[in-house]
Parts: C-alpha cells; structure tokens; sequence
C-alpha cells in the first residue's frame, strides 16, 4: 500500500492533467495489487508477520529506492528510475522460482501484477520524459 499512497500523494502536485491520470492510475493499480497480495498472505495462527515491505529482504531495495522525498520530481524519478524496476525484478524472481504444485494462488497474482508493473513502467518512464524531469 505504500507505493499506492506515495503516488497518489504526487497526483496533486503534479501541474499537467495527463500525467495526473497516469499517477493516479498507478496509485489505483498499487492499492488493488496489496489487496491481491493480502488474499494469497498465508494466515498463521501463532505467527506474526509484519507487512512492512521494508523488512522484506527482497522488497527491501524497493523501499530504500522510493525513499521519502519531499520533492516531487526526484521522487519520481526515483519511482521509475528505481523503486518499480526494483519491484519488477523481484517479481520477476519470485515468478521464476515458484511451483504449479504449491504456488499456484500466487503465480495467478504474480502473471496480474506483473503484467501491470511492466506496463506501468513503460508509461511511467514515457511520463517523465514528456515532463521533462
């Protein structure tokens, strides 16, 4: 969720109305895919697991990458530059090593989000360039 709420909080800094839909388009596609990832989280009875990404060591880099910054364009940057190609590639791992037999729920998820981050990216990338950050 925080890719989700960080994005959708640079919608409104944003000045051009195109790039604001794609912001906000992002933000929604992040908001749903934590809602994907909370349906395939397994529940474990005695075992708390925290849902700070940050202390993921796989999405770790993508936090770090994201960063909080105060100015909009080099958070940006940072989204598309670092953070999402980070994010993809984790994906990317986690689709490589998963199994038919256990994983299925989450190979469903992982085909979805993917598809979506790869495309978000391109856009994202095609963004900046038309803004010129």
């Amino acid at each position: 969720m925080r890719l989700a709420d960080t994005i959708g909080g640079w919608v409104g800094a944003v000045a051009d109305p195109q790039a604001q839909a794609v912001l906000a388009r992002h933000a929604t596609h992040h908001a749903f895919h934590a809602e994907l990832w909370d349906g395939v989280v397994p529940v474990l009875h005695d075992v708390v697991v925290s849902d700070d990404p940050a202390v993921d060591t796989d999405l770790a880099a993508v936090v770090v990458a994201l960063g909080d910054r105060d100015d909009v364009a080099a958070g940006l940057r940072a989204a598309f530059a670092d953070a999402l190609p980070a994010l993809v590639a984790v994906y990317q791992h986690w689709a490589a090593t998963t199994s038919v037999v256990a994983d299925r729920p989450v190979m469903r998820v992982l085909d979805l989000v993917l598809r979506d981050e790869e495309f978000d990216l391109h856009e994202g990338e095609a963004m900046l360039r038309a803004l010129a950050f």
